[in-house]
């Protein structure tokens, strides 16, 4: 009878041995999950920052190249005749009545 209660008792020590060793399986399994989502949050971070500062960049090229192009646009109005030929501003009636003077 001895030996029956020995291995029950040896038996159930096995038991939870095993149980322990699974739930410190599971709480290790649990922490690096827990560090996986952390460091998918700092990545996540990281790409929405970079992702606010190329815009800002952009925004910043936009500006300028509109800056560029009033400037631009500003100084062919002040240093040219409007609609006269070879200054690339002739309207599409003076173009169209200049083509009308050489037709024979």
């Amino acid at each position: 009878m001895m030996d029956h209660n020995n291995f029950t008792i040896k038996t159930y020590m096995a038991i939870m041995a095993e149980r322990d060793a699974a739930i410190r399986e599971r709480n290790m399994a649990l922490e690096e999950r827990k560090r996986a989502f952390a460091e998918r949050d700092m990545a996540m971070l990281q790409r929405d920052a970079a992702l606010a500062e190329r815009n800002a960049l952009i925004q910043e090229r936009d500006d300028a190249i509109a800056a560029l192009r009033l400037q631009d646009s500003s100084t062919n109005d002040n240093n040219t005749v409007p609609d006269s030929p070879g200054n690339g501003t002739e309207s599409a009636t003076s173009i169209y009545n200049n083509s009308k003077c050489i037709e024979p």
